[in-house]
C-alpha cells in the first residue's frame, strides 16, 4: 500500500477539480461564503485521499501454486489442495472485513506470495521424484544386488571377481541414491506442511490485525512470522539441493 505525500494529495484529480470549482463558483458570485464551502469541501476530499486507502479491502491475488490437477503423485497433491483452500479462506476473510487494516500489515501479502512461490517449485521437485521412484523395481535391484555378491564369491579368476564386485557396487550407490531421493521428498514433504500451517493461520491473524488497540502490534507480528518462515524454508531448500548435489 502506498504512502501519499502532501503534494500528491493535493494533486490530485478530485482536489484540482474541486479546487478549480471553487474558484470559479466564488469569483462569479462575488462570494467570500462560496469560497469557505469549497475549501471545506476541499480538506474533505483530502482526507478522504490520505486515508482512503486504508479503508480499501487488500488483495493477495491469484494463488502462485499450480492447481492440484497438476500433480499426480497424491500425497504431493494433498498438501497443494491444502495450500489452494487455505488461499481461498485468507482471500475471503480479506474480502469480508469490515475494518480497515493496520498499514503496519503492508507488504505482509507479498510474504505470502512468495511463500506460495516456493509452495510451487518443492512440489515440482517432489512430483519429480516421486515420478523417477515409481519407475524403478527396487525389489529387483535388492535381487541384483545378492545375486552378483554370490556370484563374486563363486567367480574363479580375479578379474571376473572385480568384474562382479564392482556391478554390485554399483547397484548398491543406485539403492543409496535411492533412498536420498526418499528423504529429499519427505523433507519436501516437511517444508509444504510448514507453509501450509502458516498460511492457514493467516485468516486468524489478519481478525487479530482488524481489532481494537492490538491492531498495529499484531500486524507486526504477522509481518515478522512471515519473513521468518520465508527465510527458514529458503534455507532449508538450499540444504535439500546440497544434499541431493552430494549424493547425485
Amino acid at each position: 500500500m502506498s504512502r501519499k505525500t502532501p503534494w500528491s494529495l493535493l494533486t490530485s484529480d478530485a482536489a484540482l477539480a474541486l479546487a478549480g470549482l471553487t474558484g470559479v463558483t466564488a469569483l462569479a458570485l462575488h462570494s467570500v461564503a462560496a469560497l469557505a464551502v469549497g475549501g471545506s469541501a476541499l480538506a474533505a476530499v483530502v482526507v478522504w485521499d490520505a486515508f482512503g486507502d486504508r479503508a480499501r479491502a487488500p488483495s493477495v491475488g491469484p494463488c502462485r501454486v499450480r492447481p492440484p490437477e497438476a500433480f499426480r503423485d497424491a500425497h504431493t497433491r494433498a498438501v497443494i489442495t491444502s495450500i489452494h483452500a487455505a488461499h481461498r479462506a485468507l482471500a475471503d476473510t480479506l474480502a469480508r472485513g469490515a475494518r480497515p487494516l493496520p498499514v503496519e500489515l503492508d507488504g505482509a501479502f507479498d510474504a505470502v506470495a512468495q511463500l506460495e512461490r516456493h509452495a510451487d517449485a518443492l512440489a515440482a521437485r517432489a512430483e519429480e521424484i516421486a515420478r523417477h521412484l515409481e519407475r524403478i523395481d527396487t525389489t529387483a535391484l535388492h535381487r541384483d544386488v545378492g545375486t552378483l555378491a554370490r556370484r563374486a564369491e563363486g567367480a574363479r579368476d580375479a578379474e571376473t571377481r572385480a568384474h562382479y564386485e564392482a556391478a554390485r557396487a554399483s547397484r548398491v550407490a543406485h539403492m543409496g541414491a535411492l533412498c536420498e531421493l526418499g528423504r529429499s521428498k519427505e523433507r519436501i514433504a516437511a517444508v509444504l506442511l510448514a507453509i501450509v500451517a502458516t498460511l492457514e493461520a493467516m485468516p486468524a491473524r489478519v481478525l487479530q490485525a482488524r481489532g481494537l488497540g492490538t491492531g498495529a502490534d499484531v500486524a507486526r507480528d504477522v509481518r515478522r512470522e512471515l519473513d521468518n518462515v520465508t527465510i527458514e524454508i529458503a534455507s532449508m531448500e538450499d540444504t535439500i539441493s546440497t544434499l541431493e548435489e552430494t549424493n547425485a
